[in-house]
C-alpha cells in the first residue's frame, strides 16, 4: 500500500499530478497519508480570510450553525474564491466518486454529521506555508446501524486546485480534489477521535474535556 505524506518533497509530487489538468480516477490513490497537525487552519463560526493561492488575496470560509434543538445539530462549512465563487469539491475525475466512498460527488460545501453523542462526519483544512499548498482532510463514519456504532473510519485528503491559467469547459476555476484516502484500521465511534488517533489533528475546541483518553478512543468494531 502506497504512503503519501505531507511534505515538501511529497507536496512537488501532489502538485505535478493536478496542475495541468483535473486528474483522472486512476490518479486517486488508495494509501495511508500524514498531513502536519500544525497547518491547521481554525475555522470558528462566521467568515475567515484564507489566502488559498498565496498571492494576497484572500478567499473566504464560511461557517455557519444549524441549531434545531436536537442532539442532530451540524456545522456547515463554505469555502468560496476571492470572487465569492464557491470552491467546490471534486472526485479524481470529476465525476466519478472512487469505488466504496460515499464523498464527494460535487459538492459546493461541506456539512458534518452529528448524533447525540458522536460526530460521523468532520472536515480540517490545513495551509502549508512552506510548501504553498492548502488541503482538506474528510474524516467519515458509516452510520451502521445506530449512531453509536464503532466502524472504520474513512479518512479523504483533496487538495485545493487552481485550473484559472489552463481551464477546460464543465472544470471549476478553483476546486478541491481528492487525492488520497483510506479506510481505519481500528474502528471508532468517533470520527473526529479517528482524525486525532490516525492523524494527529486535535479535537474541535470544548470537545477535549469530554472525550476519553487517546489511548481508549479506538473501540471493538460493530457487527455489519
Amino acid at each position: 500500500m502506497q504512503i503519501v505524506s505531507i511534505s515538501v518533497a511529497s507536496v512537488l509530487i501532489l502538485a505535478g499530478l493536478v496542475a495541468a489538468s483535473p486528474a483522472r480516477a486512476a490518479d486517486v490513490q488508495e494509501g495511508r497519508f500524514t498531513v502536519d497537525p500544525a497547518t491547521v487552519v481554525e475555522l470558528p463560526l462566521g467568515i475567515t480570510n484564507v489566502d488559498f493561492n498565496f498571492d494576497g488575496r484572500p478567499g473566504r470560509v464560511v461557517v455557519t450553525y444549524t441549531d434545531i434543538t436536537s442532539a442532530h445539530n451540524n456545522t456547515n462549512y463554505l469555502f468560496a474564491s476571492n470572487a465569492w465563487n464557491a470552491i467546490p469539491f471534486e472526485p479524481g475525475d470529476n465525476s466519478d466518486t472512487p469505488k466504496g466512498l460515499d464523498f464527494p460527488k460535487i459538492h459546493d460545501g461541506f456539512a458534518t454529521s452529528q448524533g447525540a453523542d458522536y460526530r460521523l462526519k468532520n472536515i480540517r483544512l490545513l495551509r502549508d506555508e512552506k510548501a504553498k499548498k492548502i488541503y482538506a482532510v474528510v474524516a467519515i463514519r458509516p452510520f451502521g446501524s445506530s449512531w453509536v456504532d464503532s466502524r472504520p473510519v474513512t479518512m479523504e485528503l483533496f487538495t485545493f486546485v487552481n485550473t484559472t491559467a489552463n481551464r477546460m469547459d464543465g472544470v471549476a476555476p478553483e476546486y478541491f480534489q481528492l487525492t488520497s484516502w483510506f479506510k481505519t484500521q481500528q474502528c471508532y465511534p468517533d470520527a473526529d477521535w479517528a482524525m486525532l488517533v490516525e492523524l494527529g489533528l486535535k479535537l474541535p475546541p470544548g470537545e477535549e474535556q469530554d472525550a476519553p483518553p487517546k489511548s481508549k478512543m479506538a473501540q471493538p468494531c460493530a457487527k455489519p
